[in-house]
C-alpha cells in the first residue's frame, strides 16, 4: 500500500469588502437563510445520531475490540440511519427547495450542511457538548463556496471605468475588495491567484465596536508570504527575563 499524500499547503489573504448599505442588507437576509439551512441540518443530524444510539447494534459495537471489525460495525449504522457528511449535504439540499432556494446556491448549502455534520461529529465522539442552533435573526457570520467557481466566489468587474477585483454572490451581488497600497500579503495573494492558485473564497462578517464588517477570505493553494528575509550565518543570541541580546558579524 502506497502513503498517503499530505494535502497541499495553502493560505489565506482577507480583504475588507466595500459594501453598500443595499449590498449589506441583501447579505444579511442570505446569512439568515444559511443559518436556517444550519439549524435544519444540525436538527435531523441530532435526530439521527440520537436514533443510532438507540439501536441495539450500537451497543454491540461498542463492546467490541477495536479493530478493522469495530469500525466496520459502525460505518454500516451511519450509513443505515444516514449519518454522514453526504447524508447531510443532501438536506441542505433539499431545504432549498422552497423560498431558501433564491438565496442560498447549492454549493453553499452543502458547506453549510457541511459545519452542521462537524459538530454533530464532534459531540457524537465527545469532543465538544452538545451544539446549539443559531439565532436566525443574527445569521451565520460566514459563508463559503466548496470550488472558485461557486456562487460565492472571487471575481473582477468594470466599477466607475476601472477593473477592480470583487467577491460575487451569485448574479447580482459584487462587492469591491479594497486593497491596501504596500500590503505585502495581498500582493503575494494576487500573483497566486493570477497564476490559478484560488481554491475558494469566503464571506465573513465581523463585528467591531458594535458595527458590523464584511471581509472576503481567499483560500489558495501554496505557501503564505515570508514575513522576513530569511539569512546565512552564525548568530548568537542571549534571552535574559526583559532583553535579547544578539551578536553576529554581519
Amino acid at each position: 500500500m502506497g502513503r498517503c499524500q499530505p494535502p497541499p499547503p495553502t493560505f489565506v489573504a482577507e480583504f475588507r469588502l466595500d459594501a453598500t448599505p443595499r449590498q449589506r442588507a441583501v447579505v444579511q437576509r442570505r446569512l439568515r437563510a444559511g443559518a436556517q439551512v444550519y439549524n435544519r441540518c444540525l436538527q435531523v443530524g441530532l435526530e439521527r445520531l440520537a436514533a443510532m444510539r438507540a439501536d441495539p447494534r450500537h451497543e454491540e459495537a461498542r463492546r467490541l475490540p477495536a479493530g478493522r471489525e469495530r469500525g466496520d460495525a459502525f460505518a454500516e449504522l451511519r450509513r443505515e440511519h444516514g449519518v454522514r457528511e453526504y447524508d447531510l449535504q443532501a438536506v441542505g439540499s433539499a431545504v432549498r427547495g422552497c423560498y431558501l432556494g433564491e438565496q442560498i446556491g447549492a454549493h453553499e448549502a452543502q458547506t453549510v450542511a457541511t459545519r452542521a455534520f462537524r459538530a454533530v461529529e464532534e459531540y457524537a465522539y465527545g469532543k465538544r457538548g452538545r451544539p446549539r442552533f443559531r439565532a436566525t435573526r443574527r445569521g451565520l457570520d460566514s459563508v463559503e463556496g466548496k470550488s472558485s467557481d461557486s456562487a460565492v466566489r472571487y471575481g473582477t468587474r468594470v466599477i466607475d471605468g476601472e477593473e477592480r477585483p470583487v467577491l460575487c454572490w451569485g448574479r447580482s451581488l459584487a462587492m469591491p475588495l479594497r486593497v491596501e497600497p504596500g500590503n505585502q500579503v495581498q500582493l503575494w495573494a494576487a500573483i497566486h491567484v493570477a497564476g490559478g492558485g484560488l481554491r475558494y473564497a469566503r464571506l465573513v462578517r465581523r463585528r467591531v465596536k458594535g458595527r458590523d464588517y464584511l471581509y472576503a477570505q481567499l483560500v489558495i493553494q501554496g505557501r503564505p508570504c515570508p514575513r522576513h528575509q530569511v539569512g546565512t550565518g552564525l548568530v548568537g543570541a542571549d534571552l535574559g527575563p526583559s532583553t535579547i541580546a544578539v551578536v553576529s558579524d554581519s
